[in-house]
């Protein structure tokens, strides 16, 4: 007798056709020179119904340039993520993580709290973290940040997956060669209260790096969270 397939089933075949890619994506990196994307940074509001997560557009293995425009910010069922490192496996994680919370979520008629969005990105976070491990010859690595509504809860979870742990942070975190710069900037930064000072905050860190740290550009990416409602955009810093 065959079995309707559960929402365990779709997390376990996901993750399996994921691991199989990762190989074929660490193969291309020896042969293309690894890429590095920063900086990505994400900040809430003190009452957590706000989050901004942004990033810059810069994809590049110095002193080389790849791409000026490379996406690292990606909206998924419960918000958003960003990722910092190797281009190529930034964007299978964000595909298959987006795939499968999809699949997870309509399999039970309702979205996955924030908590269970964070376990499942760890699972290809650690899976993509194993791989570069075991490439000898691979430089860098990859780093994400999570910002994600729990529906349950109404308000913002940031999580930030960094040295094969998952930490929740309590308003800020930052990841990527340019989060040295404003490391301070953002580890001593005061909660705003609104969408447009939080996000013009994100804006003025963005560009200070982006004057120091030369793998960081002023194109801005960036999603926000304001109650449940998602945003995402993007702008050139004057």
């Amino acid at each position: 007798m065959r079995f309707p397939e559960t929402y365990v089933d779709l997390s376990r075949k996901t993750l399996q056709e994921f691991a199989a890619g990762v190989r074929e994506e660490m193969d291309r990196a020896h042969s293309a020179f690894a890429t590095t994307g920063t900086t990505v940074l994400a900040l809430m509001s003190p009452d957590k119904k706000i989050g901004v997560i942004a990033s810059d557009g810069r994809a590049s293995g110095l002193p080389y340039v790849f791409d000026e425009n490379f996406r690292k910010i990606f909206d998924c069922r419960t918000g958003f993520l960003g990722g910092a490192g190797l281009a190529g496996l930034i964007q299978k994680v964000a595909r298959y993580f987006r795939l499968e919370l999809s699949s997870i979520s309509d399999a039970r008629n309702e979205v996955m709290t924030a908590s269970g969005s964070a376990h499942r990105l760890h699972a290809y976070y650690t899976a993509a973290l194993s791989a570069i491990s075991q490439e000898e010859g691979i430089p860098g690595g990859i780093s994400f940040l999570g910002i994600f509504w729990d529906f349950h809860e109404e308000r913002c979870h940031l999580y930030q997956f960094d040295g094969m742990a998952k930490f929740s942070r309590s308003k800020s975190a930052a990841i990527g060669s340019g989060s040295i710069i404003v490391k301070c900037d953002v580890e001593d930064w005061e909660p705003k209260s609104t969408k447009d000072e939080i996000l013009n905050d994100a804006r003025n860190m963005l560009r200070k790096a982006s004057g120091k740290d030369l793998a960081t550009n002023t194109h801005m990416f960036y999603g926000v969270i304001v109650n449940g409602v998602f945003e995402r955009g993007e702008e050139v810093l004057s």
